[in-house]
């Protein structure tokens, strides 16, 4: 008797239990449907990171981590750009064609990193400007960087503006342009220290990280072979080449004697 009467208890208790489990993961699922309905409303919304941007603080590009993804408009993926020079003329990727040209992105008011990224343009645009190497800067401010300003600022590393182009537009066109054309994220004030090589067919030859001296020895062995061979396809470059010491030239190594320096295995690139 006393068995039956404990089996019938322990009966009880499990039921009491499993019911309380019941009512608790009926408590819980609506909670749970709410939770993945609202983490799916953010996604849409695009409140979820995607990806990062480079952008300027403090005199420094820093990475910002969650940037808004840019989506494709209505009028499909770009492939082609059109904007306005420091010249007030239209530029676009088709008047373009014909000669390789360097990419790369800034803005006038930047106080450091942009100013040093276009001292390294103008030491491209002095050795390759008479090859038929053309430059083209995008400003990622263009409601400060008007033509005129553009012009101005253009003034301060004597470019020629049929040789090295300021261009600028409008801030979601340019950004579109820098993710559908160049495959790069551009921002207001926010862009990438690299410099990207086009060649004279309008295709991406190269990315090159100007901060990175192997980049920027690359940079220029490529640019000194498309001057050379435009139709060179970046499938037929070498790898590695760009760990190589630099050629000195005859004329830099008088000036080096005269001087009374000279390149040592010290000031070679390492192998």
């Amino acid at each position: 008797m006393n068995r039956t009467a404990r089996s019938g208890e322990s009966t009880t208790t499990t039921l009491i239990v499993m019911g309380a489990m019941l009512i608790v993961l009926l408590a819980i699922i609506p909670a749970l449907l709410a939770l993945k309905k609202k983490n799916v409303k953010q996604k849409d919304k695009g409140d979820g990171e995607a990806g990062f941007v480079m952008t300027e603080q403090s005199g420094e590009l820093v990475k910002m981590e969650g940037s808004q993804p840019t989506r494709v408009s209505e009028e499909g993926w770009l492939t082609d750009f059109s904007l306005t020079s420091s010249q007030k003329e239209k530029v676009t990727n088709a008047t373009l064609l014909g000669k390789p040209y360097v990419v790369s992105f800034f803005y006038s008011t930047c106080p450091s990193v942009c100013v040093r990224q276009n001292e390294k343009t103008k030491t491209l645009y002095d050795k390759f400007a008479d090859k038929g190497i053309r430059f083209v800067s995008v400003s990622v401010d263009p409601e400060i960087d008007t033509p005129e300003r553009l012009a101005e600022y253009a003034e301060r590393f004597q470019a020629d503006p049929a040789k090295w182009l300021f261009l600028t537009g409008d801030m979601d066109y340019i950004s579109r342009v820098g993710a559908e054309v160049f495959r790069i994220f551009v921002t207001r004030r926010g862009h990438p220290e690299q410099f990207i090589i086009v060649d004279a067919e309008g295709k991406i030859f190269g990315y090159y990280n100007w901060t990175d001296a192997e980049h920027f020895l690359a940079l220029q062995q490529d640019l000194d072979s498309l001057a050379a061979d435009p139709a060179l396809r970046a499938s037929e470059v070498p790898r590695g080449r760009e760990k190589k010491p630099v050629e000195v030239d005859e004329e830099e190594s008088e000036e080096n004697s005269e001087s009374g320096t000279s390149t040592t295995d010290s000031d070679k690139p390492k192998e």
